[in-house]
């Protein structure tokens, strides 16, 4: 059986970033979906004459996230749609992220052979899979493999973030009954309307033999956080103006003679005061960091609000906190990230 290449291997990844690499995410919840249409996906030949299995696949792949620390768990469930042919669920995948400092994101996933469609729009199998995102810069790249029953594959990608658009290419070479080598290149970019992002994207495929190349064109939607707004402080009331009363002249006094000056009597010495101990500077026994991340995420925001953080905590330490106990916490997304240091127990 031919691998079902084009149509099993386009999931949606972490972030909001690249369509094929994944990075950490800026919300605690991820939700959204990936429409597309994609054209002469898969077509066989013999001797005689040649057909297409796909011609036109219309696809939705919702997914939704869930991110405790350094940790996300996605899963991801595709709707297909066979233009004049099968309808139905695809096999859904769950997938486990690590976001590391060193590594990029680490994602092992795997495939469930429940859905209600069979070849070519799933393996029909049990698949597992593993790979690793990384970015630096305007650069990412993505390699990762997966296997099954029917054989293995490696896969991987490289993007670019430019002025207007991100680019990215991927490669797939299949170990199966029949080997399969697909290249796919993509355009796409980020368009962010209130709590959505929206990111339209267009790409073509070849793949050796009949049907090729291929086009696939759709959007990803995906939530984004509300900014916060900074409270606006009242207006301040002037208290209406006093009248004042006129001041009637008074008549000036004759002069008084001056009184006989006596000799001044002999003064003490002053008494020094006794010297005041200065006050003992107060002791900072708890506070709180809360990191405010940007709305619109920089690749290595993680380590730039780590870097604020460890700012915060050396001030405080220098004001009196050397024995404080400092929880950072992440609060909710600004248009410019900041951190806001809290005392809350002093001695």
């Amino acid at each position: 059986m031919p691998p079902a290449l084009d149509v099993q291997t386009f999931h949606p990844t972490l972030g909001d970033g690249w369509r094929w690499i994944d990075t950490p995410p800026s919300v605690a919840v991820t939700v959204g979906a990936t429409l597309s249409e994609s054209a002469s996906l898969l077509s066989v030949s013999d001797r005689d004459e040649a057909w297409k299995v796909s011609a036109h696949l219309l696809e939705a792949a919702p997914h939704v996230g869930a991110t405790w620390r350094n940790l996300t768990l996605l899963a991801d469930v595709p709707l297909r749609a066979e233009w004049q042919g099968d309808v139905g669920v695809g096999d859904p995948r769950a997938s486990l992220l690590l976001a590391t400092d060193a590594w990029g994101v680490l994602r092992g996933s795997v495939t469930a052979p429940v859905g209600t469609l069979g070849w070519p729009y799933t393996w029909e199998e049990w698949r597992g899979g593993f790979s690793v995102s990384q970015t630096h810069g305007r650069v990412g790249a993505m390699l990762g493999t997966e296997k099954g029953a029917a054989g293995w594959g490696l896969r991987g990608a490289l993007g670019v973030r430019l002025p207007w658009l991100n680019a990215e290419i991927a490669g797939t070479r299949t170990w199966t009954e029949i080997p399969v080598v697909s290249v796919e290149a993509m355009i796409s970019r980020t368009f962010v309307r209130g709590a959505l992002a929206l990111s339209p994207f267009v790409s073509t495929g070849i793949v050796p033999g009949v049907g090729s190349p291929s086009l696939r064109g759709g959007i990803d939607v995906r939530r984004r956080p509300r900014p916060v707004e900074p409270p606006v402080p009242p207006a301040t009331v002037e208290p209406p103006p006093v009248p004042v009363e006129p001041v009637t002249p008074v008549p000036a006094e004759p002069p008084v003679p001056p009184a006989p000056v006596e000799p001044p009597a002999p003064v003490e010495p002053p008494v020094p005061p006794a010297p005041v101990e200065p006050p003992a500077p107060p002791r900072i026994l708890r506070a709180r960091v809360e990191r405010h991340a940007a709305c619109v995420a920089a690749p290595d925001e993680a380590v730039i609000l780590q870097r604020l953080t460890d700012k915060a905590v050396a001030y405080l330490r220098a004001q009196g906190g050397e024995e404080a106990v400092i929880d950072a916490t992440d609060a909710a997304c600004a248009d410019k990230r900041w951190v806001d240091l809290i005392v809350v127990e002093v001695k």
